[in-house]
């Protein structure tokens, strides 16, 4: 999906709503919230699960002057020439992130913090679009850059992958240039960002030079800490090469072996940890997104369509979806559609009107409305203290209890298929039939109409389905009843059929708040896998 928004430079203005700061992009709302509201189809699925086949604008709210609040823009280095003055390089958004990319190199290496000095004019590209080792991560990429897509991810020859990211970064902020964005905001298993030029909008907070960066003094320090870390492999490194991510320089030099950096081989255990923080609401909140500027490739793009459904994936994970094989009429389709949404917000000068409806506050009310109900439909159907009858009839209450809203017991005596059809479009339209402003209903928010009241009748008809399934059972109305043979056997037939749709139901969603260990970890800690 793409999206128009900002990266903040410090905390929000205090005239907008939160659900408005949400709305147009927040960091941390991206692996809760924007890479969830993909289509008609889903509204929170985890982003990381989908392709990187959205793509989001960012803008942040005014804030006059830097602000700790987005300290967390780091720049990691084992370049001794210091940190980038000008021209394009990476941030990440926390240090552990940073430091983790960096530490397993090898070798000197320093973190240089930086703050925004103004709102930052960013593109978000939704999706795992910062993993380079699996093919699709990088499709919309390069359908931005104009670029054909490659079926496999080309093999890069060792310690080149530097380079192809460089190239990409050089052309994405070529089309960025051109558009009127200044960086784009990729997801790997936290937040980075590729800002376009070190001289503008940003500036040097402060630097960590890591102790190795004096080796002589440190070394006898340094080598208590690696003697007691258990994740320590190797103290020293007479193979390092050094680079920036852009790859300026990688040249190797003749000074003497340094050690690695303190407990290196602990940084992607952290880094994972750190990615964990982000993964639920309120998420990575410096940024911004701007709901008015989504733009998905799931919108009625014929030739992706076509390809689903020869390859019967259309209902299936989308983390099996690509854009290998987009037409160019598709391709050109996208790019206008993204020109026309930079185009608007240029023209807008990349303000954000605080008085339009939050939609993120609405999607996180429906994934409250539901999350739990569903979540107590499943642990029913999986209890074995129950009899089928007994299970059937906490079914029946629990489907009644979230379906009450939309069940209008004037239609109940209509056949069947008219109760059904009516309740379901109640239903998934609960929260979306309000009417809404020509102004405000552009072909972004359409999109976002659709993902919601889509994901709302799968949710809806599959509940629907369960209540209608046990009002045919004839149960008892209340649970203390004379067992029954016949309808134990009834129901026992059903509870499978029952579980695998709930089971289908949630999978299909993908929900962050279900993303946990069951039985969870001793600490808790639920994140998502590492990804090269």
């Amino acid at each position: 999906m793409v999206f128009l928004a900002v990266l903040s430079s410090g905390k929000s203005n205090s005239n907008a709503t939160a659900a408005t700061r949400l709305a147009i992009g927040s960091l941390g709302a991206f692996k809760f919230w924007a890479g969830q509201l993909e289509s008609y189809l889903c509204i929170i699925r985890k982003s990381a699960a989908a392709m990187a086949q959205r793509i989001c604008l960012q803008r942040a709210l005014d804030h006059p002057r830097p602000d700790p609040a987005v300290d967390a823009a780091l720049h990691a280095t084992n370049n001794s020439t210091g940190p980038p003055s000008s021209g394009p390089e990476w941030l990440a958004l926390n240090a552990e992130m940073g430091y983790s990319i960096f530490s397993h190199r090898g070798g000197e290496l320093d973190l240089y913090t930086y703050a925004a000095t103004r709102p930052l004019r960013v593109l978000y590209v939704d999706g795992q679009s910062a993993s380079l080792g699996t093919p699709g991560f990088m499709d919309s990429q390069y359908v931005i850059t104009n670029t054909s897509i490659p079926l496999e991810n080309p093999d890069p020859g060792p310690g080149q992958n530097r380079t192809i990211e460089a190239a990409r970064a050089l052309a994405l902020c070529r089309f960025g240039d051109k558009h009127g964005f200044e960086g784009v905001v990729r997801m790997a298993t936290s937040f980075e960002l590729l800002w376009c030029d070190f001289a503008k909008g940003i500036q040097l907070s402060t630097s960590f030079l890591c102790p190795l960066s004096q080796p002589l003094a440190h070394a006898p320090l340094l080598g208590m800490i690696n003697a007691t870390d258990p994740y320590y492999e190797h103290q020293w490194d007479s193979e390092v090469q050094t680079t920036t991510s852009l790859g300026r320089d990688q040249s190797a030099t003749s000074d003497p072996p340094v050690p690695d950096p303190p407990f290196y081989a602990r940084a992607r255990w952290n880094y994972a940890r750190s990615g964990e923080r982000e993964f639920f609401a309120p998420g990575e909140v410096p940024v911004i997104l701007d709901p008015m500027g989504f733009v998905s490739f799931y919108d009625g793009l014929e030739s992706l369509d076509a390809k689903r459904r020869a390859e019967g994936t259309s209902e299936g994970p989308r983390s099996r979806h690509r854009l290998y094989g987009i037409s160019a009429d598709d391709t050109q389709t996208v790019q206008a559609r993204l020109a026309e949404v930079l185009a608007r917000k240029n023209a807008e000068n990349w303000q954000m009107d605080s008085d339009r409806l939050d939609w993120r506050a609405l999607v996180l009310t429906i994934v409250q409305r539901y999350s739990h109900p569903i979540v107590e439909l499943r642990y029913v159907l999986d209890r074995h203290d129950l009899n089928a009858t007994e299970q059937a009839i906490e079914v029946r209450g629990l489907a009644y209890d979230i379906l009450m809203p939309s069940l209008d017991f004037a239609h109940w005596h209509s056949p069947e298929p008219d109760w059904l059809s009516e309740g379901i479009r109640k239903c998934a339209t609960a929260y979306t039939s309000a009417p809404l402003l020509p102004s405000d209903l552009n072909h972004s928010i359409q999109l976002i109409i659709g993902a919601i009241e889509g994901t709302l009748s799968r949710i809806c008809t599959t509940i629907y389905s369960l209540f209608s399934q046990t009002i045919k059972l004839s149960l008892p109305v209340k649970p203390t009843y004379t067992f029954n043979s016949t309808l134990e056997n009834e129901a026992r037939a059903k509870i499978p059929e029952w579980r695998g749709e709930i089971e289908g139901l949630q999978k299909w969603l993908g929900w962050s708040n279900w993303a946990d260990c069951d039985p969870r970890c001793k600490t808790n800690v639920s994140t998502l896998p590492l990804i090269d």
